[in-house]
């Protein structure tokens, strides 16, 4: 069984490849794109400042997390608002309060959205072996 943060991190990563794929997009995935032993906080600084949107994949666990605050705070101070995307990871998780106005996708169109992307077998597939 997956501990549930190695879960998440899968999920993330599905939909994050789903999202370049099918959109031609460069992302920047601090857990995928960060080396071992970089100075992470200057480059999530230099990364979020430079990309056009900032993608906060939500959940409890991002909620409760303080360096994911400071991930979406620091969006917030280098961005315009609209350049924020909210992603719920599971559903009935309220967004942080300076982005409550914001919508927040639903649960099932991430799903849909990846499962679009994937060939008729691999939905099959997941959908016998996800039970």
């Amino acid at each position: 069984m997956l501990q549930p943060k190695l879960r998440t991190l899968m999920k993330v990563t599905h939909m994050v490849g789903a999202i370049e794929r099918s959109a031609g997009l460069d992302v920047f995935l601090d857990c995928l794109d960060l080396r071992a032993s970089e100075d992470w906080k200057p480059r999530l600084e230099y990364e979020i400042a430079r990309r056009d949107r900032f993608l906060l994949f939500w959940s409890r666990r991002a909620r409760s997390s303080r360096w994911v605050r400071w991930e979406w705070e620091q969006a917030l101070r280098q961005k315009d608002v609209s350049a924020l995307q909210l992603h719920p990871l599971e559903p009935g998780v309220l967004p942080p309060t300076p982005l409550g106005h914001l919508h927040i996708g639903s649960v099932h169109a991430l799903v849909a959205a990846y499962f679009s992307q994937q060939p008729w077998w691999h939905r099959i597939w997941h959908a016998m072996t996800s039970r």
